[in-house]
């Protein structure tokens, strides 16, 4: 009798005490019709608890994500409301999101097949914000763009980075801009290097392929190029891609492409567009977002790199 007295003593003690050493917090993804208890602090319980209630491939079960005072009442709200991380300021009510839905023209290659940008993300351009970065900003816009759809998809919980925030953060980790102080504040470009040290000081283990082209022409002559977009736009989760080159920086959205007779035309977001508010009529008339045709939109005499986050290998649980 004892030993079983012991038994249990110690089985209670696993399953009371132990269990206690966990924290546990609530959540609720908007996906689910009800709130979950969930285990937080080790990653292996909240990866199997996160696989258990069958949700998406996102970060739903975070610390930021949960509710900080649980409201013990009968009344419940149904839903946890989706929403994107904002500073509150005024210009950001005047952003559109996945501007290239209101295009009237589509993409039309012969035999090609089309894939484009999943899930929303927010079109970032000169002046935006209000700050005049007209002439060496567009890569910092395509950033923006792109750390959006990351926001929008439940990646990101911080919000975006404006300019000056986003030179601090490779002032203090590219090794090429630390100890240069001057580089904060400065009129200086970045690049597709530079973007993919943001991106990943927001996103943690986030890889980032790095393609480099010779020539803007390889967009429609070099068939590994559209492959390697096609590979990354047909995915079920897609984000934006930045391209850069020519002292210009675009975000490309999606891709039309037979890779048979290489004909390709790539959907595009450019930052180039300078107001403060956005006109989408504008926008959508002068082409600022369109389908381009690579040997008329980009250079052949400049080289050009790609910068593609790697989702498939990114777990965000």
């Amino acid at each position: 009798m004892d030993e079983i007295a012991i038994c249990l003593e110690e089985l209670l003690s696993v399953f009371f005490f132990d269990c206690v050493r966990e924290a546990k917090a609530v959540f609720w993804p908007p996906s689910l019709a009800h709130p979950l208890n969930i285990h937080y602090g080790a990653r292996e319980m909240r990866v199997a608890e996160h696989n258990a209630a069958l949700l998406p491939m996102r970060p739903l079960l975070h610390l930021g994500q949960r509710y900080k005072e649980w409201p013990m009442t009968i009344k419940l709200p149904t839903v946890l409301a989706a929403s994107v991380p904002r500073t509150g300021q005024s210009w950001e009510k005047n952003l559109i999101c996945n501007i290239h839905a209101h295009l009237s023209t589509n993409s039309v290659i012969n035999g090609g097949e089309k894939f484009v940008v999943s899930g929303a993300y927010d079109y970032y351009h000169y002046r935006v914000d209000g700050f005049k970065d007209d002439g060496w900003g567009c890569a910092y816009r395509s950033l923006q763009t792109i750390l959006s759809w990351f926001q929008h998809e439940g990646y990101m919980n911080e919000p975006i980075p404006d300019i000056c925030a986003i030179q601090n953060i490779l002032y203090a980790k590219d090794p090429d801009k630390m100890n240069r102080k001057e580089f904060i504040g400065s009129k200086e470009w970045i690049g597709s290097f530079e973007v993919m040290i943001v991106i990943q000081h927001f996103l943690p283990g986030m890889e980032c392929m790095i393609r480099r082209m010779e020539s803007g022409s390889d967009l429609e002559t070099d068939p590994s190029v559209q492959q390697t977009l096609v590979n990354h736009f047909r995915q079920k989760r897609a984000c934006p891609v930045m391209i850069g080159g020519s002292s210009y920086a675009h975000t490309i959205l999606g891709v039309d492409a037979n890779l048979a007779t290489m004909e390709a035309r790539y959907l595009v977001a450019d930052p180039h567009y300078s107001s403060g508010e956005t006109s989408l009529k504008t926008v959508v008339k002068k082409g600022y977002v369109g389908w381009k045709e690579a040997g008329k939109f980009f250079e052949s005499n400049s080289w050009y790199n790609l910068c593609i986050p790697q989702l498939a290998t990114y777990d965000p649980r």
